[in-house]
């Protein structure tokens, strides 16, 4: 099994049981059945500074047609997708996922082919919201899990990009997956600028169930209700609708469990919502609705059929990837038909997409022709497929139609851009700079380039392996800090990790590009091409395992694999059994020319020393700035005290509805009544 994904197994098995210490009263937490939902009244903007900000629209604000003079907006957020895996995305056609809806909008829209995000989930969503890195202020290392994690992965006072467009008017509503935390009001997504959300906390867990629970991964889960494989997990309900309503005049919070959603898809359950959101919103009001869907992030839980619609594609696993996919392209082909219905809102909606990092390759993702996955810096972990469409040829002229940009575009891009088409505030705060910049004219017109011409693929200044210990003796639990008797533990463990992982373990690293120029630096993990269908040679039943070069080096079935050059095939092939000798083996420095090398197969740095200097001070001049990580912070800066309180509020929070078996978790600062049905 690959390091990465077995990393992120452990973790998730901590996924219900981590905590907060702060506290904030709220007014209301109970189960809540999905069909209360078309009886509920519409959101209404308040004034409330924690509350949705702006004004009702007025005549002054609306266009002869009722529609808002500026452009609603749609933004969709896959999870885990590869390179290779959105239809017609790429022009190589093997091995394709079916997505008729997104194709159609891509060869009508802007494909943006240059476009990056961060390497794992978390990040690439706290910089989405920002439009910062996510190393100013901690947010860059691993995922919003863990003691600190859930306690709000963006430290609160960060402005997020429904915050900027609520205060431009914009009614803000977000449906999916969050996964920047959830203890209390003022990290959730409702008290961080949306005025309604329907999803989901945590970053994975059971697509039918909704539970939040680590083993669903040891099946693959690819399966649905009925099938006799089909095993039902019983976790954490993780599926939660928050909503601000005004009621007598004031503003009041509402947070509630979704209980009657168990074996409906996640894709379905949240594509239904984000209708729903649209059929009740007044058109008069300029919408952003944010769609973050949970797939196709493992298990690959794709329903009936789906499968089926790949019959092209050899080896079950990748069918069953693809599967999932078109399922959400289903669920997009649903949200352009309700927004078509409702006074014709399409015309007027900027649609995005793209991916929150690298496709995950052991469950079925392609991030071909790039090298790496999900978790790396190299190009296939951070280039996502991304796309723009508008059916408005003001937003959107025919010259751009159908057209690919090549022009460099980083994810904390989305809100700049997407604030200033918006009308809204794009001025830095006390918290610092944006990283981002206006893509809006470079996307829009074939003369206009690109502003962005640098940008920081990540710093992981910790090292990856060094948590795998951690985890991997179990000691992410209720005294996870990092002891003096812990450390020893790690030191001694990672040395044998380096050995048994054959040196494929991720340790402390760094990326950035300028220009044309990429520089590597550190171990970034295994760095292999893995065809467009990874999975194939192993008739979908087993993950590409780490030592497996034999296969990579004859170019698999389909000629498209290749070995990497860090080092890794060597330790394996020779057997090296000491760290010291696998250390030495791996490589630790790279530099790649892009626009004559995109798939890095052509390392310059020892003919480029200067270039390599270069991008080294520039690397260097961002290290001041670089928060300490809110993942780690349990281990390197919590007492023992703060650690023990913070477990015991999380596990306090979690309750069973009474006479279900069904348990839920509230915001951890929760002090309430029971939990009751409303079913």
């Amino acid at each position: 099994m690959l390091l990465w994904c077995w990393l992120l197994f452990v973790f998730a098995r901590h996924l219900g049981e981590a905590a907060s210490s702060n506290f904030v009263h709220i007014n209301q937490c109970e189960s809540f059945s999905s069909q209360e939902l078309s009886n509920s009244t519409r959101p209404q903007p308040s004034s409330s500074s924690s509350s949705p900000a702006g004004s009702n629209p007025t005549a002054g604000d609306v266009d002869v047609k009722g529609n808002a003079p500026r452009p609603h907006i749609v933004l969709v957020l896959f999870d885990d997708l590869g390179y290779h895996d959105l239809g017609s995305f790429t022009t190589e056609k093997r091995h394709q996922c079916n997505c008729p809806v997104m194709s159609h909008l891509m060869e009508s829209g802007v494909r943006l082919s240059n476009f990056y995000a961060l390497p794992t989930c978390s990040p690439t969503r706290a910089a989405l919201m920002t439009g910062r890195y996510p190393f100013r202020y901690g947010a860059h290392f691993l995922v919003a899990a863990g003691l600190a994690g859930h306690q709000g992965f963006v430290p609160v006072g960060e402005p997020f990009l429904p915050e900027r467009l609520r205060d431009a008017g914009y009614a803000t509503y977000m449906v999916g997956k969050w996964h920047l935390g959830f203890s209390r009001l003022d990290v959730a997504p409702t008290g961080r600028g949306f005025q309604e959300f329907y999803g989901k906390y945590h970053g994975m867990g059971d697509h039918w169930t909704h539970s939040v629970n680590g083993s669903v991964d040891s099946d693959m889960g690819s399966v649905w209700p009925g099938h006799p494989d089909y095993l039902p997990h019983d976790g954490v309900l993780d599926l939660h609708h928050e909503r601000w309503e005004v009621k007598d005049g004031k503003p009041r919070h509402m947070l509630k469990h979704i209980i009657d959603q168990n074996g409906t898809h996640s894709s379905d359950v949240f594509g239904s919502q984000a209708v729903r959101m649209i059929q009740s919103h007044d058109p008069r009001q300029p919408m952003f609705l944010y769609l973050a869907f949970q797939a196709p992030h493992y298990p690959v839980q794709n329903p009936a059929g789906t499968e089926e619609r790949h019959l092209h594609i050899p080896g079950m696993q990748r069918r069953k990837w693809c599967g999932s996919i078109s399922h959400i392209d289903d669920n997009v082909g649903r949200v352009v038909a309700a927004l078509k219905a409702n006074h014709d809102m399409w015309k007027n909606t900027l649609f995005i997409a793209l991916s929150d990092n690298g496709g995950d390759i052991r469950p079925g993702a392609s991030n071909h022709p790039y090298r790496g996955q999900k978790g790396s810096v190299w190009e296939g972990g951070t280039k996502t497929p991304a796309f723009v469409f508008s059916a408005d040829e003001e937003l959107l002229p025919a010259a751009v139609r159908g057209t690919t940009n090549p022009g460099l575009g980083h994810v904390t891009d989305l809100l700049p851009t997407l604030v200033r088409l918006a009308g809204g505030d794009i001025r830095p705060t006390s918290t610092g700079p944006l990283d981002g910049v206006d893509q809006w004219d470079s996307w829009r017109s074939r003369s206009v380039v690109s502003k962005r011409k640098d940008m920081v693929y990540n710093f992981d200044n910790i090292g990856l392996a060094n948590y795998i210990i951690l985890t991997s003796n179990d000691m992410l639990d209720a005294t996870s800090i990092l002891t003096p008797q812990k450390a020893k533990e790690s030191r001694e463990g990672l040395p044998r990790l380096r050995v048994d992982s054959l040196g494929n373990a991720p340790e402390q690293h760094e990326a950035i590009r300028v220009g044309r120029w990429k520089l590597i630096k550190g171990l970034p993990g295994r760095g292999d091409w893995y065809g467009t269908n990874p999975l194939a040679s192993e008739l979908g039943k087993e993950p590409l395992d780490a030592a497996l070069y034999d296969l990579l080096e004859s170019g698999g079935p389909f000629r498209d694999m290749s070995i990497g050059d860090g080092g890794q095939a060597r330790v394996a092939r020779e057997r090296l059994a000491s760290s010291e000798a696998v250390h030495s083996t791996l490589k630790k420095l790279w530099l790649f020319d892009l626009e004559a090398d995109p798939t890095e197969r052509n390392d310059l740095s020892a003919k480029e020393p200067e270039i390599v200097a270069t991008l080294e001070r520039r690397l260097d001049s961002y290290r001041p700035h670089i928060a300490d990580s809110i993942f780690a912070m349990p281990f390197e800066r919590w007492t023992a005290e703060t650690v023990l309180r913070a477990e015991a509020m999380s596990r306090g929070s979690v309750k069973r509805i009474p006479g279900s078996h069904i348990r839920v978790q509230d915001w951890w600062d929760y002090e309430g009544t029971d939990i009751q049905s409303k079913l």
